[in-house]
């Protein structure tokens, strides 16, 4: 079955959509392979040339020299034609998408299916081309042998398993602790449906000016580099410009509808439109072909919007489709392209055309179409593989670039993620990440706002029919914000320093940062104090993106006081009320992006100190603390790059904090750790400073730096307002703490790290750091160390699996280590640290909170698990999954109290 996955994956991800359009329209000279071999790149939908499958697949293929490639041709071609040959199928490389699905996939009650056991491998497969084109080609062929049809494209974003045992648990209920709201929409589906429907708008998405509107250029083109580059081996692999790729890809859909649903065009000027000689020029009249559907067939797909209008969002939801499945559906959105898909496929099978010529040219057609959306997929679903949280970020800044023109996408873009948590997927508590505002007027009717929206899209889910409740119930229960199955987390983005930033005398490091924060922190508190109803809305605050040159240290002062914060009379009166106290548990994502595992442990372990963080309360991802030394340090080749100041840090913490965990470091690393420290300190600081003295000013990094401008902890003058009130919390409250503010070397210390320029220049000089087997023991028994505090003081990790294979330095599920953190071994106890399992961003790692338990389940029952012990029977993992399920629950942030 590899096989096949690898010939989908060249065929439907690596090539390009110019190299099919070149080769059938007769430019195979263009796309010369080798003179000497007379090979030339050749393809259409029926075939494919020996030389265009070596092109490309080298990204597939990397371990295979060019004579074994030839041999995995070859065994692509005898598939290919041993079915024309035996079973008269000539739909050509569409019949490698049923010769690959029916191992994988079945049909239950109507609906695709995924077998459990073949589930990590529809991973590997789906996550590249879709979900869309393997479940449709899949009910196309099965329909087509059945001799039936489906009415209905309603099925999960997800595909779900056959495992009934599995389903059973699920049906209990989820949580979802760990779920960023515009992270986890279906982004892609949802802007390809809407460029599709709005071609006018494609120049926009990408950060072209729109002159009609008078819109001003957006400030950057995220669409300057292709995140997923595919092949790119000689002058003649030149693309389109993703401008022109979607033009095109809009006006074949137009085409391929009408042929679908109107008929097979005979001659003339319908002929003409489907012919490749002059599809590019044609592609300009996309706009007035899309219009002309939507006019046609839109209104009988219209969709119900908030006071009583209705919109068109995809003229591909017939009124066919309609009839099909429920208004309120909250999988509705994706019914059009699925029905288009599964027609076009379906067509093919049956070879239903008139003639050869037509059959033809219909499948040349539906090839382009598909390679042109895979290849978009590509630029907004995290398919290149590239590890690191910045490659993360690249594609998450490309979400919701049309959905400001049009609110009904957005509208939908919550029904398929808030609405189909709640009402079909089981979650029965939803913790929702949003950015905070700097006003807090702001924030209290930004999140009113998503109340509406949710009250709308979540009319199946806020239903609770054993009670009786109505709309008029459910729009109460909005008002009050009491009850419901989601709530809020407010999540302060973290930023880098500019290169202007990080180099300036007499400013300490992320000013910039910390003065935002700050702001931020002062509107959140204002608009709680002055609103009951929003303390039972917000639970809870969190940061999110970049970790590396932002430490947990610039959060502290505003996390110890937000966590601790009650209103009072000086601040206000609620609005609906006597006031309540908002309970603000707090999470920090944290060891999920590092420049060494010491780096990233020093990193769980100051955000614990600086923040205060209590048992309750959570870590986003703490990778650190559970991947493997050894698989890590051989995925880094036995080197890190790390700058002078962060080496510094590393080896000061691991030299005192392996002594305050009760580790035997062998006495020569030891020596090695102390000598380059010694060194460090005298290089970036100069003086005649201690380890022990730096480490003390290391511990006083959780307070405010203003305190220590001048080399000595001196106070400053008393604020006023809510001001006074976060004063309290911008020294940390320890004895020890305080005995280090009255030595002069310490704070001296302090006030270098943060206002000496020579010392930022100097700790940001490069260092190359070579691992030996001494250093990674060590790193294995500090993780040992941090994961038994962890434990011991309650506070919890988010896991988020797929979410962490992407970013994080592993790329295989079996590797997570939420099987360290709690392992299945019953003979692990008092150490095991409370996990609980989510999604983060299921719009761009394509999941959902089921699939996430599924894959796990998947990794237990199939794969070998490190550090798992010995293998489990199927009682004892569905006991685990189950009890995984539960440590969800057990972690959800706890609601407001009335006074």
């Amino acid at each position: 079955m590899k096989h096949i996955r690898d010939h989908l994956k060249v065929l439907f991800f690596q090539i390009q959509p110019e190299a099919l359009y070149d080769s059938v329209c007769k430019q195979e000279k263009t796309w010369e392979w080798n003179r000497e071999d007379g090979e030339y790149i050749h393809l259409n939908g029926r075939k494919i040339s020996p030389g265009c499958y070596r092109h490309f697949s080298h990204n597939i293929y990397e371990y295979a020299t060019s004579e074994e490639v030839d041999n995995l041709f070859a065994d692509m071609k005898q598939r290919l034609d041993r079915a024309a040959q035996k079973e008269g199928d000539h739909s050509g490389i569409f019949r490698l998408l049923w010769e690959y699905t029916r191992y994988v996939l079945k049909i239950e009650n109507g609906q695709p299916v995924c077998r459990q056991e073949q589930l990590v491998e529809w991973r590997r497969c789906s996550f590249f081309l879709g979900q869309d084109i393997l479940t449709t080609a899949h009910l196309a062929r099965e329909d087509m042998q059945r001799e039936g049809k489906t009415i209905s494209f309603v099925w999960p974003a997800q595909v779900r398993t056959d495992d009934r045992r599995f389903h059973a648990i699920m049906q209990r209920g989820l949580a979802e602790n760990h779920y960023h709201l515009n992270g986890s929409t279906r982004m892609f589906d949802l802007s390809w449906i809407c460029m599709m429907n709005h071609p006018r708008q494609i120049g926009l998405f990408f950060g072209e000016e729109n002159r009609k509107h008078r819109r001003k250029q957006l400030p950057e083109d995220l669409f300057l580099e292709n995140l997923n580059p595919g092949t790119w081996y000689g002058v003649h692999d030149n693309k389109w410009g993703w401008k022109q790729r979607l033009l095109v890809a809009s006006y074949v859909r137009g085409l391929l509808f009408r042929w679908l649903y109107e008929g097979d065009p005979a001659a003339g000027e319908s002929g003409e439109d489907v012919r490749f000689r002059d599809l590019l020029d044609r592609a300009e009249n996309a706009p007035n072909l899309v219009w002309g559907l939507r006019c046609r067939y839109g209104p009988a797909g219209a969709f119900e919007q908030p006071k009583s209008r209705y919109a068109v969002l995809d003229y591909a939801i017939t009124g066919a489709i309609m009839a099909g499945m429920t208004p309120d559906n909250p999988y509705r959105m994706l019914a059009g392209e699925r029905a288009l898909l599964y027609h076009g496929f379906y067509k093919i099978y049956c070879e239903d055309f008139e003639n050869q010529e037509r059959m033809h040219r219909f499948m040349d057609l539906f090839y382009l179409y598909l390679l042109l959306k895979v290849q978009f997929r590509s630029e907004m679903i995290q398919v290149n593989q590239r590890p690191g949280f910045h490659n993360f970020v690249l594609y998450q800044n490309r979400k919701e670039r049309l959905f400001g023109k049009f609110p009904e996408y957005s509208l939908e873009a919550k029904r398929l993620s808030v609405g189909a948590g709640l009402c079909r997927e089981n979650i029965k508590s939803l913790e929702i990440r949003i950015g905070p505002s700097m006003n807090p007027s702001n924030q209290r009717q930004w999140i009113r706002k998503l109340d509406r929206d949710m009250q709308f899209v979540c009319k199946e889910g806020m239903d609770c029919e054993e009670n009786g409740e109505g709309r008029e119930d459910r729009r109460e229960k909005i008002l009050q914000g009491s009850k419901l199955p989601y709530f809020y987390v407010l999540h302060f983005p973290k930023t880098k320093e500019t290169d202007q930033e990080k180099y300036l005398e007499d400013v300490c490091r992320n000013v910039a940062l910390r003065r935002k924060t700050r702001r931020q922190t002062l509107a959140i508190a204002q608009a709680m104090a002055h609103s009951s109803w929003l303390c039972t809305r917000v639970r809870g605050i969190d940061t999110c993106t970049y970790e590396i040159g932002c430490r947990p240290e610039v959060f502290g002062t505003e996390f110890r006081f937000l966590r601790n914060f009650v209103p009072n009379k000086e601040l206000g009166i609620g609005e609906q009320g006597g006031l309540v106290y908002p309970r603000l548990s707090a999470s920090y994502h944290v060891g999920e992006d590092f420049l060494d595992l010491s780096d990233g442990l020093r990193a769980i372990d100051e955000a614990m100190l600086f923040l205060e963080l209590q048992r309750g309360d959570r870590l986003g991802h703490a990778l650190a603390l559970g991947v493997d030394p050894d698989d890590y340090y051989q995925f880094k080749k036995h080197r890190i790059i790390i700058n002078k100041q962060d080496y510094l840090d590393n080896l000061v913490w691991m030299l005192y904090r392996a002594q305050s965990l009760n580790i035997d470091m062998p006495k020569l690393l030891y020596q090695r750790f102390k000598s380059k420290a010694d060194q460090l300190v005298s290089e970036i600081y100069g003086g005649s400073y201690t380890l022990q003295m730096y480490y003390n000013s290391w511990k006083l990094r959780g307070d405010d730096p203003k305190y220590y401008r001048t080399g000595r902890c001196r106070q400053g003058e008393e604020a006023y307002g809510l001001e006074k009130y976060v004063q309290r919390y911008e020294l940390r409250q320890s004895e020890e703490l305080d005995i280090y503010r009255k030595q002069y070397d310490i704070c001296e210390l302090y006030s270098h790290y943060h206002y000496k320029k020579e010392v930022k220049e100097k700790g940001a000089e490069i260092e190359s750091v070579d691992i030996d087997r001494a250093y990674v023991d060590l790193i294995r028994m500090l993780q040992d160390g941090l994961q038994r505090e962890v434990a011991k003081k309650g506070i919890g990790i988010e896991c988020n699996p797929s979410s962490n294979v992407l970013i994080g330095p592993f790329q295989q599920y079996r590797q997570h280590p939420i099987f360290r953190f709690h392992p299945l071994n019953r003979e692990v106890g008092d150490d095991k640290i409370m996990v609980s399992v989510n999604t983060d961003d299921q719009g761009v790692f394509d999941t959902s909170l089921e699939n996430e338990f599924a894959l796990l389940t998947s990794c237990l029952c199939t794969e070998e698990i490190p550090c798992s012990g010995k293998q489990y029977s199927a009682d004892e993992i569905y006991e685990y999954i189950d009890h995984l399920r539960l440590l969800g629950f057990a972690q959800v942030f706890p609601p407001a109290h009335p006074r």
